[in-house]
C-alpha cells in the first residue's frame, strides 16, 4: 500500500519519470474521499499537464486538463493555475490564440501585485509553444521575464553563474537581443 506521503513525494519526479505518471494517480484514487486527496490531485495534474505540454503532447494533456476540472475544492492560486493551463491547453497548437487566452490573465496578476506568478507563467508559456515547435518569436514580455529572473538571482548564484552559457540554453533568445541591438536590462519593464 503506497501511503499519501509516498505519493505526496513521487508527484515531483514525474517529470523525470512520466512513465510512472499514470501509475501514481491510480495509486492516489484510493485516497479519494480524504482531505489530502483533491491538494495531492492538482498537484498531479499541475506536474503532469506541464510535463506533457513540454513534450508537445496536446491531446494527453487535455486529459489532464478534464481530471483537474473534477477538482473543486482547491485554494484560490490553484484555481488561478487550473484556469490559466485550461486555456493555454484549449488554444494550441496555435500561437496567436495561446497569446491572445493566456495575456489577460498575465496582465491580471499584474495588477493584482504579483509579478513573480506574472513572469513564471510567461516562461511556463514559452516552454510550452517551444515544445509544440511554434515560437517563433521572443516577445518583449518574455525576454523581460528572463531578465527579471536574472536580476533576482542572489548575488552568489550570479557569481557562480555562466551567464553566456545559461542564456544559450534559450533557443533564439541571444539572436533576438542581436536583432533589436539590446541587451536583457532594456527589458527589465517590459511586461
Amino acid at each position: 500500500m503506497t501511503t499519501l506521503a509516498q505519493i505526496e513525494a513521487m508527484i515531483p519526479l514525474i517529470p523525470v519519470l512520466p512513465e510512472q505518471a499514470e501509475k501514481i494517480w491510480r495509486r492516489l484514487q484510493v485516497f479519494q474521499g480524504l482531505p489530502r486527496y483533491e491538494q495531492l490531485a492538482s498537484s498531479w495534474c499541475h506536474t503532469r499537464l506541464f510535463t506533457l505540454l513540454f513534450m508537445g503532447r496536446q491531446k494527453a494533456a487535455s486529459q489532464v486538463v478534464s481530471r483537474w476540472q473534477t477538482l473543486s475544492h482547491l485554494p484560490g492560486d490553484a484555481k488561478q493555475i487550473r484556469l490559466f493551463m485550461t486555456k493555454l491547453t484549449a488554444a494550441l497548437p496555435d500561437a496567436s490564440a495561446v497569446y491572445a487566452a493566456t495575456d489577460p490573465l498575465i496582465t491580471a496578476w499584474r495588477n493584482f501585485n504579483e509579478p513573480v506568478m506574472a513572469d513564471g507563467m510567461i516562461d511556463n508559456r514559452r516552454h510550452i509553444l517551444s515544445g509544440f515547435n511554434v515560437h517563433d518569436a521572443w516577445r518583449a514580455q518574455e525576454i523581460g521575464a528572463v531578465a527579471r529572473l536574472l536580476k533576482a538571482m542572489p548575488k552568489a548564484a550570479l557569481a557562480d553563474l555562466d551567464t553566456p552559457a545559461y542564456l544559450a540554453k534559450f533557443p533564439g533568445l541571444n539572436e533576438a537581443l542581436a536583432q533589436r541591438h539590446a541587451t536583457l536590462d532594456d527589458f527589465l519593464e517590459a511586461r
